[in-house]
C-alpha cells in the first residue's frame, strides 16, 4: 500500500461548489489538468502551463458550475456543468471563431501543437453540430487525481453533475471525450455513443497510430 493511502481517509474529502476562485484553486487544477493528460509528454516545457491554463479558461468561462473535492485544502478533483439551451447555434458561432482564430495563427495549416489543438476544438464543434441534437446541459470536464481513483469519488462528483442538472430541469445532456480519457467510465454509467471521429496530430505523408487519437461525444439522460 502506498504511504499516501496509509494517511487518507476519504471521509474528510470535503465536496464544495466552487465560487470566486482564487489563483491557488487555478493551480491545483492546471495540475490535474496537465496531470490527466500527460501535457509535459507532447509539448515544449515553457508551453505546458499556458495550454492547461488555456483549456481552463475555456471550461470556467463556458460552465454555469463547478464542484471540486478538495483534501486538506487541496483540489484533487473536479465536475463542471453547463446549461446550454442554444446549444446548436452557440457552437456554430464558437466553430467560426476558432476556424477565425485558427487563420490568424497559422493560415489554416496546423503546424504547432497548439494549431493542432485549435484544430481538435474546431473537430468537437463539428461533431456537436453533427448529432443535430439540442441538449438541456454539458458535462464540460470531470477529472481525479490518479491517487484518489477506485474510492468511488469520481462517482461522487459525477453524482454532484447530475443533482445539478435536476435541479435545473435538465433532461438530456452531453459529453466531449476522447480515446486518451477514461471513456469507459461514462459508458459504465449509461451513456451512449453518438458520434466519432479520428483526429491526426501530424502532417506527415505516413501517420502512426500513435499520431492518431479519436474524439467522441456521448450523450445522456437525467434519471
Amino acid at each position: 500500500m502506498l504511504l499516501w493511502q496509509k494517511d487518507m481517509n476519504k471521509d474528510n474529502i470535503i465536496f464544495t461548489e466552487l465560487v470566486d476562485i482564487d489563483e491557488a484553486e487555478l493551480a491545483d487544477i492546471n495540475q490535474l489538468i496537465i496531470d490527466t493528460w500527460a501535457y509535459q509528454e507532447w509539448n515544449k516545457q515553457e508551453n505546458v502551463l499556458p495550454m492547461a491554463d488555456f483549456f481552463l479558461e475555456t471550461i470556467l468561462l463556458t460552465s454555469t458550475k463547478v464542484f471540486v473535492a478538495k483534501d486538506k485544502g487541496k483540489i484533487i478533483g473536479v465536475v463542471a456543468a453547463a446549461l446550454t439551451p442554444d446549444l446548436l447555434s452557440k457552437s456554430r458561432i464558437r466553430y467560426r471563431q476558432l476556424e477565425a482564430l485558427s487563420l490568424i495563427i497559422n493560415q489554416g495549416k496546423p503546424e504547432t501543437v497548439f494549431d493542432f489543438y485549435l484544430e481538435t476544438m474546431k473537430l468537437n464543434e463539428e461533431l456537436i453540430q453533427q448529432s443535430k441534437e439540442a441538449f438541456d446541459a454539458a458535462l464540460n470536464l470531470l477529472i481525479l487525481n490518479e491517487n484518489y481513483k477506485g474510492l468511488g469519488l469520481g462517482s461522487k462528483l459525477y453524482q454532484l453533475f447530475l443533482d445539478y442538472l435536476k435541479e435545473n430541469k435538465a433532461k438530456t445532456f452531453f459529453l466531449l471525450t476522447d480515446s486518451y480519457s477514461n471513456y469507459p467510465f461514462y459508458e459504465k454509467k449509461g451513456l451512449k455513443r453518438i458520434a466519432s471521429r479520428r483526429f491526426s496530430w501530424s502532417n506527415n505523408a505516413e501517420v502512426s497510430e500513435e499520431d492518431v487519437e479519436e474524439y467522441y461525444v456521448y450523450s445522456g439522460s437525467v434519471g
